[in-house]
């Protein structure tokens, strides 16, 4: 009895039925029409991304949860999905600067973002050793400094400054670790 515009969320549950009677089409269809809608434009994103999940479609999947990061930096399935994107294509900044974000709205805890900022460091410097050493030294250094007991950390570390001939360093870094 209640017409859609004077409720939007009657488009999420005429969505949400489609799927319980099967019809991922017309599911799909009334996700993509609450995109027009910016009070529903996130859950239509929302419900895009898990029928994406749902056909294995990790593109399309990743790129309406970047939209809906871009336009909420706070929903934390869109972040965590954005960031897991962005991991797996090496962008290591894009990643870096995603988790700065998660951590200033309070999505992530401080400890918890340290440790994974040195992670994505960590990999940062991996990627960057044989290309660039100095980044890849300044990476691994940050990531060692921010989590001294990740094992990967210290040896990525340890071995940029071997390149760079700091072998005093690079032995004080692997023997801390060790300990």
């Amino acid at each position: 009895l209640i017409s859609a515009d004077q409720e939007p969320l009657i488009h999420l549950l005429d969505a949400q039925a489609s799927l319980l009677e099967g019809d991922h089409e017309a599911a799909r269809s009334k996700f993509e029409s609450m995109l027009d809608d910016p009070e529903m434009r996130l859950l239509g994103l929302r419900g895009l991304y898990l029928e994406a999940e749902r056909l294995g479609d990790r593109s399309a999947a990743h790129h309406y949860a970047e939209r809906a990061a871009e336009a909420a930096p706070q929903l934390s399935w869109a972040a965590t999905a954005t960031l897991e994107a962005r991991t797996g294509q090496h962008d290591w900044d894009g990643a870096l600067r995603l988790l700065e974000t998660q951590k200033s709205t309070r999505q992530i805890e401080r400890d918890a973002a340290a440790r994974h900022k040195a992670v994505l460091l960590t990999a940062k410097a991996m990627d960057l050793l044989d290309s660039d050493a100095l980044a890849a030294r300044n990476a691994a250094t940050e990531a060692n400094r921010l989590a001294p007991d990740l094992v990967p950390a210290a040896v990525i570390a340890a071995r940029a400054l071997f390149r760079q001939g700091e072998l005093k360093k690079g032995s004080k870094i692997l023997e801390s670790a060790w300990k």
